[in-house]
């Protein structure tokens, strides 16, 4: 992260558990005070996707106030289903797309084999990110470092993408989402003249 950025970890079982009570300032404090914390999580219980994605929503949006010029990113790791509070897949992506009132790109990541692979993928399309899996032998914090460092820098954000002459039917992803260092956007779609 930055200097100046916003963070907080919110983990999650049956109930929800923000690390900070309000998304707060990076710095070298905040950032042992978070590292300490992580260090002694230990998973238990089921998984509530539905109220930890809408507990971020909520905690991005309260932080947001006047400051609508800098990005806002969720890193969402889960190594399991939803299992507690609203578990239907459609739920959980309409009501996060409701929630993300500050046009925050949802990056997912599903740890293991026992995630569902689909919801992710809907969950990070339909908010501007990207989802990555790692497998159980695989290295989970080199995949999250390359992530940020993807997007500790954008190059450009809030990409609008306009076809004149043209009839557009179909498109996807539905929006074009942030374009990093060393990356590509690809569109697909169907059209008429």
């Amino acid at each position: 992260l930055n200097e100046g950025d916003r963070f907080n970890v919110i983990t999650y079982a049956n109930a929800v558990s923000p690390m900070f009570e309000s998304m707060t300032d990076y710095d070298e404090t905040s950032k042992d005070d978070a590292v300490s914390q992580i260090e002694i999580i230990e998973g238990s219980g089921s998984t509530n996707i539905h109220a930890a994605l809408k507990e971020a929503m909520s905690q991005l949006e309260a932080a947001r106030g006047d400051d609508t010029d800098r990005p806002a990113y969720i890193i969402f790791l889960t190594d399991g289903l939803a299992t507690s509070g609203k578990t239907a897949q459609a739920d959980i992506v309409s009501d996060t797309g409701k929630a993300n009132t500050t046009d925050a790109r949802l990056f997912t990541f599903g740890v293991g084999y026992d995630v569902n692979v689909q919801l992710l993928d809907k969950l990070s399309e339909e908010n501007a990110g990207a989802s990555d899996y790692v497998k159980p032998a695989e290295d989970i914090e080199d995949k999250v470092s390359t992530l940020y460092k993807r997007i500790k820098n954008p190059v450009l954000t809030d990409i609008k993408v306009e076809f004149k002459g043209v009839r557009l039917l179909q498109q996807h992803p539905p929006t074009a989402r942030d374009l990093f260092a060393d990356d590509q956007l690809v569109l697909t779609g169907r059209f008429v003249l």
